[in-house]
């Protein structure tokens, strides 16, 4: 197998550097404390493009503008209301025991933004017998080669055009394609690398979240979900966390 090299790539969209260091203070004093080194596409963005382009267009448009930089592998993230647990040899370490699958991507115990049954994929007895509880993905973390992550985010922006209000979220791609059969992401069901929400149900051993049902210790938290400020975003919700972990 070829030496990884992985980028680490984060969202921060917004008008200014400074605007976005207080935006995302708490998640960066987390990667600060274990040594991360980020890089951050859409600084500068004058005005907010939306949160599906936000997602997909203003990467797509970084990656095409700087390239990936020698990278074998990119490492997405949401920033704001997500926090750093453990180092990054860490997860290139448990990424590497799973395989190195092509896709990898957060797990999370519900279809977010689904309130009815239009993607029963999900819920076929194959598919839950070998991804049980955290069986659903969630799109504010994946691990993919480079090169395929970035005809992924041509292929969403060339089939799925975010004018179109039925790919407004991005999330909605990834249901259709893995309802439909062409795109098959593996999932982080075991919590190794992402634990999303479950802030009451995880349990804090020797300063690390850990995951009782799993017998896990995520490396990055994603606080998915819930109200957001204008100014202040989840702030009111990732203190506690931050706090009780000694990140704060």
């Amino acid at each position: 197998m070829k030496p990884l090299r992985i980028m680490h790539l984060g969202i921060a969209v917004w008008p200014s550097w400074e605007i976005a260091q207080r935006k995302m203070w708490i998640w960066m004093k987390s990667d600060q404390r274990f040594g991360w080194k980020f890089e951050y596409y859409g600084v500068g963005t004058k005005v907010w493009p939306g949160y599906r382009k936000q997602k997909v267009e203003s990467q797509l448009e970084w990656l095409q503008r700087h390239g990936t930089q020698g990278a074998t592998h990119i490492h997405y993230t949401d920033c704001c209301d997500c926090l750093v647990l453990g180092p990054p040899d860490e997860f290139e370490r448990k990424y590497m025991m799973m395989g190195c699958p092509p896709m990898l991507v957060q797990s999370a115990s519900q279809l977010g933004n689904v309130f009815d049954d239009r993607y029963p994929y999900f819920e076929t007895p194959g598919y839950i017998a070998e991804h049980g509880r955290f069986r659903y993905p969630c799109v504010g973390g994946y691990i993919m080669e480079a090169q395929l992550l970035v005809m992924w985010l041509e292929k969403m922006h060339r089939d799925y055009p975010p004018e179109d209000p039925r790919w407004g979220d991005d999330c909605f791609v990834w249901y259709e394609g893995m309802q439909q059969g062409w795109f098959r992401p593996e999932i982080d069901s075991r919590c190794e690398l992402w634990r999303v929400g479950g802030e009451s149900e995880m349990e804090v051993r020797d300063g690390r979240l850990y995951e009782p049902s799993t017998d896990s210790y995520p490396v990055i938290w994603h606080n998915s979900g819930g109200s957001a400020n204008a100014e202040t975003f989840k702030d009111h919700m990732m203190i506690p966390m931050a706090t009780k972990l000694g990140i704060l």
